[in-house]
């Protein structure tokens, strides 16, 4: 589980760095029929065809005013216009979707044998009570080191 909290809090991080400059600039992808923008706190993609990525157009520009908080606070949204899918997802949900079970991983702590539940030391303790807590503990928690 330690490559999993690295790997969540790496692309937490990655997130919030793109969602912060995409709040000053954006990316226009146009690969065919179709466009990709990363601008405003949000991705926003829409579909209209087959996508060719061999003759893609890329533009970075300075992200619009209009729509700023909208798509940042906003929600995401699925519909179609124009002969058009589209799908807008803001950074904010990747972002917890990535940072919520990085900090539950990086708060849990492994159970280390010859230690109560409250941490105290076990090492030598015969009378199956935990001086600490009082609570009680069996022959495997009272093992040596």
């Amino acid at each position: 589980m330690t490559w999993l909290k690295w790997v969540l809090t790496v692309c937490s991080v990655v997130i919030a760095i793109v969602a912060v400059v995409s709040l000053r600039f954006q990316v226009l992808v146009y690969p065919g029929n179709n466009i990709f923008v990363v601008g405003n706190g949000s991705v926003r993609c829409a579909y209209g065809g087959h996508v060719d990525w061999d003759k893609a157009e890329w533009y970075f520009e300075n992200a619009p005013w209009r729509g700023r908080i909208r798509s940042v606070l906003g929600v995401p949204e699925i519909g179609a216009t124009f002969g058009f899918w589209f799908v807008t997802v803001p950074l904010w949900l990747p972002f917890l979707v990535c940072s919520i079970p990085a900090l539950i991983l990086w708060r849990r702590r492994p159970k280390r044998p010859g230690r109560c539940k409250c941490g105290y030391d076990l090492t030598g303790n015969t009378s199956g009570r935990c001086p600490e807590c009082g609570a009680a503990v069996g022959p495997a928690s009272q093992g040596a080191r």
